[in-house]
């Protein structure tokens, strides 16, 4: 009788073995499903993983270039604030061709990312703006916001007339048209 206890004991092994490999591989194969699953695009769903993977022709960069025009600019320029005209007076005189002059420790500097403020829409600035040259500074005082200003001119940079800043700009635009259309 002993022996054969022993043999129900292997074979009851063997069987909660081959169940744990049974279902070890059900997991298995499921976890691959869901995954491949969801991978997949639904229906009406967009495929296209990146803007990068739409295509640009010539034309549409020529049509987005006049309809765009100069609307992107951005308009570099280095501010320092002043509460009084004096004070921006003493700065310019002091400070006014440094090549950094925010640097100088006087006055109130805005937030520059990059080293500059984008001063389109700000229109007091921006019409001074456009009369000096690239590195040109105003020798007077600007009034805005009811402080003075020292406005140093950096430059002007325009996407559009940077073809692949102008690609990407167009791609995302159908990007977001197509992600649109799929909502």
């Amino acid at each position: 009788m002993g022996s054969k206890s022993k043999i129900h004991v292997k074979d009851k092994k063997k069987f909660i073995r081959f169940v744990l490999i049974c279902v070890l591989a059900v997991a298995v194969i499921t976890a691959v499903i869901l995954i491949k699953t969801a991978e997949r695009p639904k229906e009406g769903e967009i495929t296209y993983s990146a803007p990068a993977d739409i295509q640009v022709s010539n034309e549409e960069m020529t049509a987005f270039r006049s309809r765009i025009g100069t609307d992107m600019d951005i308009k570099k320029a280095v501010l320092v604030l002043f509460e009084t005209e004096d004070e921006c007076i003493a700065f310019i005189s002091e400070h006014g061709a440094d090549k950094e002059p925010a640097n100088a420790g006087e006055g109130i500097v805005p937030l520059m990312e990059n080293g500059y403020c984008n001063i389109v829409g700000k229109h007091g600035i921006e019409e001074v703006f456009d009369t000096l040259s690239d590195g040109e500074y105003s020798k007077t005082p600007v009034l805005y916001s009811n402080l003075y200003c020292y406005l140093k001119r950096i430059g002007v940079d325009s996407p559009i007339s940077n073809d692949e800043e102008l690609k990407k700009l167009i791609q995302n635009e159908k990007f977001q048209e197509m992600r649109k259309k799929g909502d």
